[in-house]
């Protein structure tokens, strides 16, 4: 199995994470055939964007797991290995890791950087070298200059003192277990997610890629370098002054151009967004918990144009200017808000709703069918299918979220832990489609991406604009009809109990269970089922 190292620094990395483990959880097929091995480096120990995404890559690690325990997407029914199964890649975890995060930070105590390099320690044969920072640094007693910078929370904006500290990333255990793991034979991937308007990204991008093409000369890698795309309030005394992102940014970019960086990349996107979202001010820490945003959403889609195997085949170098088919300015407004654009599915091109956002679609679906009709209750107990897995039997614990004792019950924990994952995934969407909240004086996302909403029923949950929910409202009625249901309803019940026998799940005759494993026959079946919907739309 080929493996695909996903390289998430810095609080951007980790947020374009989370959006990439939506993708693999709708079962988006260029991700197919890999093994997926997440590592987030973050010196920043207490942010809270860390903690969220390691919670969902554990989530979807325990979904994967019992699901396809004993069937891989190799012997999916019907030979449909590549029809987008749920949670189908399998998450794993390098060796050295704590819960996919590396454990690349100052530690519980506070550091300044004047410590960390040893500053206040160089003499003798040393005194050239302090005087050489003391040229290239502030050395002033202000806590917000660069030397006395407190690295618990992060490199704070700066890029020139991360990548001090990122060449030592390679002493670490952990990268020499990725070293030696990967394949370039096998057709393994690395993917590097930061931004170039931070610290942590900034600095930590070209020092990792430089390590790796060192040490695997024929990496099969590339990069994402997020560019800016939201911008915290300006704090007077704060350490962090979104005025200077841009020319960050271009000083990243032209170091990218100089050094021969991209060269050994096979692909490098550059996604950003010129009239970025107005966050509070914060510094990093617990704090730290930014709403999802439609630039980490992009980030996410450019990797799977990188796994779908779109670059020429032999190049490097590659570069992609990454986004949307068209351009939607949003600006602020005369009394200082932020004036957001809302954008919806129809926005993206053909071969993003083609590959992407069809099985991001029929995995809403599913979610959606699964806590309002399953979990629910609103089947009725002789329901086929649900008869066929004895769903009955385990109901009642579904229904308190109660897991199985010692793992027992398979399907019951399996449905449990999906219906967990409805939070996660809603949680996500109104991210994204943020408004703001003019009480609390917080501003909307720049560009807001409204694709669902779970409070409205199945057929009606596809989020669109005024005009075009008009417009759709016949094809409803189509679809409605070609799935047996209502003139308005998407009706997946008729669809789970029809492929529960044409995917081969039941004998000859119809009355028992052919493949054992109940857990994978309900993700089977309700993937199977979501997706012919989206595909008869």
């Amino acid at each position: 199995m080929k493996k695909l190292f996903l390289f998430a620094i810095g609080g951007t990395g980790e947020r374009v994470l989370r959006s990439t483990t939506m993708l693999l959880a709708a079962g988006v097929p260029a991700f197919n055939g890999y093994d997926i091995y997440p590592i987030i480096i973050d010196y920043d120990a207490a942010n809270k964007d860390k903690d969220r995404t390691r919670d969902i890559l554990k989530q979807y690690q325990k979904i994967n797991r019992i699901a396809y325990a004993n069937h891989s997407l190799s012997s999916m029914p019907q030979g449909d290995q590549n029809m987008g199964q749920f949670f189908g890649c399998a998450m794993k975890e390098m060796n050295g890791l704590n819960d996919f995060v590396l454990d690349f930070n100052p530690g519980d105590h506070s550091v300044k950087f004047r410590d960390k390099i040893g500053f206040d320690l160089m003499a003798g044969n040393l005194l050239p070298t302090q005087s050489l920072i003391e040229s290239l640094y502030d050395t002033s007693d202000d806590p917000t200059t660069e030397l006395n910078l407190d690295l618990t929370v992060g490199f704070k904006g700066n890029p020139n003192v991360g990548s001090v500290i990122f060449h030592k990333l390679s002493d670490y255990n952990e990268y020499d277990a990725f070293a030696g793991t990967y394949n370039a034979d096998q057709g393994d991937k690395v993917v590097i997610i930061g931004s170039l308007f931070g610290g942590t990204g900034a600095s930590g991008i070209p020092v990792l890629a430089q390590q790796i093409k060192k040490d695997i000369p024929n990496v099969d890698m590339a990069a994402l370098m997020i560019q800016p795309y939201f911008a915290p309030e300006i704090v007077k005394g704060g350490a962090i002054n979104a005025h200077l992102f841009d020319s960050k940014t271009k000083a990243a970019l032209n170091f990218y151009e100089r050094s021969g960086i991209k060269n050994s990349m096979r692909a490098i996107y550059h996604i950003g967004d010129p009239y970025p979202t107005i966050i509070k001010y914060c510094e990093g820490g617990a704090e730290q918990q930014n709403n999802a945003n439609l630039v980490e959403f992009i980030s996410a889609l450019a990797i799977v144009h990188y796994c779908g195997e779109k670059i020429p085949a032999g190049t490097f170098g590659n570069e992609y200017m990454y986004g949307l088919s068209r351009d939607i300015v949003s600006q602020i407004n005369e009394t200082g808000r932020q004036d957001s654009c809302r954008l919806f599915a129809d926005d993206f091109d053909q071969q993003t709703k083609d590959n992407v956002l069809k099985y991001l679609t029929a995995f809403a679906y599913a979610l959606k069918y699964l806590c309002t009709d399953v979990v629910g209750d609103k089947l009725k107990k002789e329901t086929a299918f649900l008869a066929k897995l004895d769903y009955e039997g385990i109901k009642a614990e579904v229904k308190d979220n109660k897991l199985s004792d010692n793992g027992k019950n398979k399907l019951q924990n399996l449905i449990v832990y999906l219906n967990g994952y409805v939070d996660v995934f809603t949680k996500w969407l109104s991210e994204l489609d943020y408004e703001g909240d003019d009480n609390l004086h917080v501003q909307p996302n720049s560009h807001r991406l409204a694709l669902f909403d779970f409070s409205k029923d199945l057929s009606d949950m596809i989020e669109r604009s005024q005009e075009e929910a008009t417009e759709s409202r016949f094809s409803w009625s189509r679809v409605g009809k070609l799935i047996g249901g209502g003139s308005s309803n998407v009706n997946i019940t008729p669809l789970m109990n029809s492929n529960l026998k044409d995917r081969k799940h039941l004998d000859e005759d119809g009355k028992k269970m052919s493949t054992k494993e109940k857990e994978f026959v309900f993700m089977d079946i309700l993937r199977a089922s979501c997706l012919e919907i989206v595909n008869k739309k």
